[in-house]
């Protein structure tokens, strides 16, 4: 009884017939590559689910979220983090050949632009803080255990493993006067005029 459901249940009925349990090789020519989908979230790669993700807890006015943006405009205001632009032509001629495809392809862009470069938020020691997506301006990175590892950075950050911004140490060494804090304010409301 056991060996008749092993061999029809689960082995499939053919088991003693040689032809039907052969395995046949597939031409990768007739495997249509991915065709990413915008309007479906989970085809979105990583960096698109952050800042997606980023903006919904924004939106829920989740403290400390907010805060932790607020960081990356405050080390953008100050140099300890830069804009920096990745054309697409850069990013395929220098990255992984997929990369550039993947991410342009499913940039979830509400006007349907197509994205022709990429705006990373880095440290002078080339440590990646962040992006640029226009519905939120900056976003944190999903790398955050590099962030400990650039001393430009360390003294802004918290948590057990350093990997999280922290307001309460920023605004402490950064905004440390009353102009400080004036300028700063100004900035971020010229920010939020042409957003």
């Amino acid at each position: 009884m056991a060996k008749v459901f092993l061999n029809s249940g689960i082995l499939g009925g053919k088991y003693g017939i040689p032809e039907d349990r052969r395995m046949f090789s597939i031409k990768t020519e007739n495997i249509t590559p991915v065709a990413y989908n915008t309007d479906y979230f989970e085809s979105i790669p990583t960096s698109w689910a952050i800042a997606y993700t980023f903006k919904q807890m924004l939106l829920e006015k989740n403290h400390d979220i907010v805060q932790e943006w607020v960081c990356l405009f405050l080390l953008h205001y100050f140099g300890v983090v830069r804009y920096e632009m990745l054309s697409g032509e850069r990013l395929q001629a220098e990255y992984d050949k997929d990369f550039w495809s993947a991410i342009s392809g499913t940039y979830p862009s509400p006007k349907h632009e197509k994205l022709t470069s990429l705006a990373l938020l880095k440290t002078a020691d080339e440590k990646t803080v962040g992006g640029y997506f226009p519905e939120v301006v900056f976003f944190p990175s999903r790398g955050r255990s590099e962030w400990p590892k650039s001393q430009l950075l360390k003294p802004y950050l918290e948590g057990y493993y350093f990997n999280k911004l922290s307001w309460k140490q920023s605004k402490q060494l950064l905004l440390v006067d009353k102009k400080t804090k004036m300028d700063f304010h100004l900035y971020l409301r010229r920010i939020a005029l042409h957003v």
